[in-house]
Order: C-alpha cells, then sequence, then structure tokens
C-alpha cells in the first residue's frame, strides 16, 4: 500500500503538472488547489499528535521517558474511585495494546484528580499524557492531549515528535532525484534535436534538483541535530547528498564557464547523463551498503521506514501523510520548474 500510495503520488503529480504544458502559465483553478494542498499537507504535518499504545508505556517503566502520549479509548463504566487511596482507576483492555507490542505492568490508568475529568465521562479515544507509576506498577494520567482526534502519528522510540520530518525531509529528497532524472531526459532531447528549449529545460531541473537537494540536506541536519547531537557526523547518508550536490555544482560551473551556446548546451547535456549515473548509486546504493547512524543503513532492522517490509515500520495515518506532502511538494516543484522555464526563455529570447 505504502508504495501505491509513494508512487502514485509523484505520477498524479506529474500528470497534473503538465497541464497545460511546461511553458504556458498555470490557471487559477490549478494554483488555488495545489496551494490547498500545500497547507493540508503542512497541517497534517505540524497539528496531529504522536501517540503510542499501552505497549509503548514500557519505555517508561524502563526508565528511557519519564512521560509519554498514550492512545486509549475509554469507557465510562470501566472507571472507579478509591476511596482509601484518593485516585480513580481505569482498568485497561486488551484493544488498547498493539499486537506487535506487549504489556508489561499493571493493567490500570490512575486519574488522581477528585474530579474525573469530563472526557472520561463518555465513550472516547484519548490521547492522555502518562507517567509511570513504580509504586503502582501503573500508568498515572497527567493530561489530556486530544479528544477523539481525527490523526494521530505513531510513536516511534528515540524518534518521539521528530518522526514529522519524514513529511518534509523525505519528500525533498525524493523531488531532488526526480528533478536530476528529468535534467537527463531533456539533455537526451537536446543531444537528438539540438532544439535550445531543451538546454533550458535541462539547467532549469537541474539547478531546481539541486536546491531540493540542499533543502533536504538542511532539513536532515535539523534532524540529527535532535536525534544525534550534531548538525553533521559524516554520516554516509550526509557524505553521499553532499557529494552529489559537488557533481552538479560543477555542473553549473561548466556552464558559467563556456560562452558559445551551442557548445555549453552540449557540453552540460553530457555532463548531466554521466552525473545521472550517480544519482541511484549515491542515494540508494551506498547508504545502505555503509555502516551509519541513518535508518536503513548497513546493519539496521530496518530497510529504512520507506522500504521496510515490517509491517509496524510506517502505520497507515503516517502513510497517508507523506503521500499528501509527496503530492503537494511534488506539484510545488513543478510549479516552480513552470515559471524557472518560462522566465529562462524569456531571458534567451532578450539576448
Amino acid at each position: 500500500m505504502k508504495y501505491i500510495i509513494m508512487f502514485g503520488a509523484i505520477i498524479l503529480a506529474t500528470l497534473f503538472s503538465v497541464y497545460p504544458n511546461l511553458t504556458k502559465p498555470k490557471p487559477l483553478w490549478w494554483k488555488i488547489v495545489v496551494s490547498l494542498l500545500v497547507i493540508s499537507a503542512l497541517i497534517l504535518t505540524i497539528g496531529p499528535p504522536v501517540a503510542g499504545n499501552l505497549g509503548t508505556a514500557k519505555y517508561m517503566k524502563e526508565g528511557f521517558y519519564p512521560e509519554l502520549n498514550i492512545h486509549i479509548q475509554v469507557r465510562k463504566e470501566h472507571f472507579k474511585y478509591d476511596e482509601q487511596k484518593g485516585f480513580w482507576i481505569k482498568a485497561l483492555g486488551n484493544s488498547d495494546i498493539n499486537k506487535y507490542e506487549s504489556l508489561e505492568f499493571n493493567r490500570k490508568l490512575i486519574i488522581r484528580d477528585k474530579e474525573l475529568p469530563p472526557e472520561f465521562k463518555d465513550n472516547n479515544e484519548l490521547v492522555i499524557k502518562a507517567k509511570y507509576n513504580k509504586d503502582h506498577d501503573a500508568l498515572e494520567y497527567i493530561q489530556t492531549k486530544a479528544v477523539n482526534p481525527l490523526f494521530d502519528y505513531p510513536f516511534v522510540p528515540s524518534l518521539d515528535e521528530r518522526i514529522k520530518i519524514l513529511n518534509l525531509h523525505v519528500p525533498l529528497a525524493w523531488i531532488a532525484v526526480i528533478a536530476y532524472l528529468l535534467s537527463m531526459i531533456y539533455s537526451i532531447k537536446y543531444l537528438r534535436t539540438n532544439d535550445v528549449k531543451w538546454d533550458i529545460y535541462n539547467a532549469s531541473a537541474a539547478s531546481l534538483g539541486t536546491i531540493f537537494a540542499i533543502l533536504a540536506t538542511v532539513t536532515g541536519m535539523l534532524w540529527a541535530k535532535y536525534n544525534w547531537g550534531s548538525y553533521w557526523n559524516w554520516d554516509p547518508r550526509q557524505t553521499s547528498i553532499f557529494i552529489l550536490i559537488m557533481i552538479y555544482a560543477a555542473f553549473f560551473a561548466l556552464r558559467s564557464a563556456i560562452e558559445n551556446e551551442d557548445r555549453r548546451a552540449k557540453l552540460s547535456s553530457v555532463y548531466s547523463i554521466i552525473s545521472f549515473v550517480t544519482v541511484p548509486f549515491l542515494v540508494f546504493v551506498l547508504p545502505r551498503l555503509a555502516g551509519g547512524l541513518h535508518p536503513g543503513s548497513k546493519g539496521d532492522v530496518n530497510a529504512g521506514p520507506l522500504v521496510s517490509s515490517q509491517p509496524s515500520a510506517l502505520d497507515t495515518n503516517l502513510v497517508f501523510g507523506f503521500g499528501l506532502s509527496l503530492l503537494a511538494f511534488t506539484l510545488v516543484f513543478y510549479w516552480i520548474l513552470n515559471l524557472l522555464i518560462r522566465a529562462n526563455i524569456l531571458k534567451h529570447k532578450t539576448n
């Protein structure tokens, strides 16, 4: 399912973006649709809470987290008040436990408020912040984060809220690959036709690909800072994308060094084709051949959450959230590419 969503998002964005074509202004309705998709993707990335299930509470019991967000179902008839101890007690059911995880503490939730919070008085799904109470070997309620949430993201150990950057960082990297692929295709078309239009397309796609590769690197650095402790660790994934950016930086150095238009177009087209040969190796192969910190490195139990065969690698919500972001930002890429190609064509005509 996740592969259908991923590649479906790219194909749908591509088909939607070629209308009317890359050299004509986009109609108003097209711009409105894309803007709404981008806004929705950002809301769906930033807004939903990150919550685990009862099985993930083991990380609190083991001392890795002082508190966590937990997604539970409540039934008002399950609560009772312990007069002697002065707190409410809820019995926890099997439905709150993910089948891939286990519950390793007393099946109770303690609520110390004298009055039961109103959201617990009805049948609701809740995201609550809780901690582990060692004395009672049970969860202790801290506060309610969301009532009947329409959408929440899964808790992943060591990632926490940082899992949301998946919806930004990975689409940026994928779009960079798409842009470099387009650059290679346009280069081949130029060499076959000698039509300067394809040289303009080539340079425009390569420049946007490099911008998106830089943005992917920056978002990856932010994630690395809060997950690994420093912005740059020379992890194989970081090193490979740095090399890729340098390869395409040389592409623009080559273009700026040659004044003859025809010669510049031919040499840069050949360079673009050769450069793209390195893209699959640097983006998909090399980081998985070498050991590193990045998910999907050699020795990691997952091949990275997007290509892992494990059923719990990405939950449904995260897959759809990622798919929407990939669709929205791919459309933005084609929109910017449309503007850049049109601007470069006008610049070429005025020179």
